[in-house]
């Protein structure tokens, strides 16, 4: 079989992943494929003038991408927490060696897991390691195994683009397609990289096998991010239901705006007309109409209600698109909100999209161990610890009400709560300092007390010290 061979589930989600993609980047994507995602009406679909029209006119709402920068807004609205040796610090700011940091990296995986529920990390070695991010329809084939409880990938096919000088033109780039196949042969990792030949044939370069302290690796330094796993199936696009809404709504707006295109101007009308002969008719100031005895003539006007069910469908399947996962595109409350209250109503959608940071966290923490070890000491990546990145998963922005602060406070007073669940409730409260654990909130309490003249702390460090002597 060529390289380009695809697997059968690849080819199976390829148009699903399309039409996820087409939604998220908006109306001239969609638009430009015309009859796919949106059909033509009865009497265009023998003149493609007016089908042209139509769909011009057609107002594309782009809730898909809303939804997408929304709940990854919701994940990065706090940087994700970082953990990595101090070699490691200058390298995630730049962690593709094409300025693009690791934070950064991070959002544009939490997108496209939210846009086809796939993504893929490529850990290379140049002057240091660097990371390529894969989108799902750049992978079109891989192989894995179980070994010790774990799954191993032996292969991965992706398609690259590649911008090279134009050889008829000094001053042109020529984008080619070339593929790249990570192997593990006998335990050994290897790269090729398969170009077209001038006969329209692919052939392959001289293998490549990278080397950590001049030995092999014996593993593929790829990781697989889904929307609920870090393994190689494939998932189904968490905002399908979202996209497939989106189309429908597409639909309905179309037809709403070709209906006031049509009804918007009242239309002249005349019967009994002098002169049956003349095909157009001017109107204006400047022209007048010579009618029969008995003969009339009006304006048409439209008065039925069937526009009105077009803008009440604008109106429900915005809701639709709402109850799926948009909850940025629904109305909300005129009346203030607990923080409780706020948590109870969205606790629905944020349960998967927990799930999604979760995977994405352990997916980029692998490709981190990955880039660690291969400048440190360890003997294997499963060694490298004290290596990691968490996601935040606390997505609702809302700051405790002073009434709620003051009834923590008064339970803690009364010895109803733990300081540490105190704490918590301020933190989640987001009246605590972000990132300062209980105990260095306490110490640095105490810190402060010891400085107060004649404060019990004070007293008890003399005591200490006095027993010390």
């Amino acid at each position: 079989m060529p390289v380009t061979t695809c697997r059968s589930d690849y080819i199976d989600m390829l148009t699903r992943w399309e039409k996820c993609r087409d939604f998220y980047e908006g109306a001239d994507a969609v638009k430009a494929k015309g009859t796919t995602y949106l059909p033509a009406a009865g009497s265009h679909e023998e003149d493609s003038k007016k089908y042209n029209a139509y769909k011009t006119r057609a107002l594309f709402f782009n809730g898909t991408r809303r939804t997408v920068l929304g709940l990854g807004g919701a994940v990065f609205q706090k940087s994700p927490s970082v953990v990595v040796p101090g070699h490691m610090e200058s390298d995630i700011t730049d962690i593709t060696l094409t300025g693009v940091s690791l934070d950064l990296f991070a959002l544009y995986s939490t997108r496209e897991v939210l846009i086809t529920g796939r993504y893929g990390i490529f850990v290379d070695m140049a002057e240091r390691p660097y990371w390529t991010g894969y989108q799902a329809e750049a992978i079109i084939s891989w192989n894995a195994e179980r070994r010790d409880g774990r799954e191993v990938l032996t292969r991965v096919i992706l398609s690259e683009v590649r911008e090279v000088p134009d050889p008829k033109d000094i001053f042109a780039f020529v984008e080619i397609e070339c593929f790249r196949v990570l192997s593990l042969i006998d335990n050994v990792y290897t790269q090729t990289l398969w170009y077209k030949t001038s006969d329209g044939d692919w052939a392959p370069e001289a293998d490549v096998i990278p080397l950590r302290r001049g030995e092999p690796l014996d593993f593929i330094p790829f990781t697989f991010m889904s929307s609920d796993s870090v393994s190689s199936r494939i998932e189904r696009p968490p905002l399908e239901d979202v996209v497939d809404v989106n189309m429908s709504h597409y639909h309905s707006m179309a037809d709403l705006e070709w209906g006031r295109h049509f009804v918007a101007l009242p239309t002249p009308w005349v019967s009994g007309l002098v002169g049956k002969d003349q095909e157009k008719l001017a109107i204006g100031s400047g022209v007048a109409w010579q009618l029969a005895e008995g003969g009339r003539a009006g304006m048409l006007e439209f008065t039925g209600r069937g526009l009105g069910a077009l803008e009440k469908a604008d109106v429900q399947k915005r809701h639709m698109m709402a109850a799926l996962g948009a909850r940025l595109l629904e109305d909300q409350p005129n009346q203030p909100e607990t923080l409780g209250a706020v948590q109870i109503r969205h606790a629905g959608e944020h349960a998967t999209l927990r799930t999604m940071t979760q995977v994405i966290g352990q997916g980029l923490t692998a490709a981190l161990k990955w880039h660690a070890w291969w400048t440190g000491t360890e003997d294997s990546p499963l060694e490298v610890e004290e290596v990691s990145i968490a996601l935040n998963k606390d997505f609702i922005n809302v700051k405790a009400s002073s009434e709620e602060i003051k009834t923590l406070l008064l339970a803690w007073q009364a010895d109803a709560i733990s300081y540490e669940t105190f704490y918590e409730g301020l933190q989640s409260g987001e009246w605590a300092r972000p990132g300062v654990t209980v105990e260095e909130e306490q110490d640095d309490i105490d810190k402060k007390l010891s400085l107060i003249p004649g404060s019990e702390k004070e007293e008890e460090e003399e005591e200490e010290e006095e027993e010390e002597e």
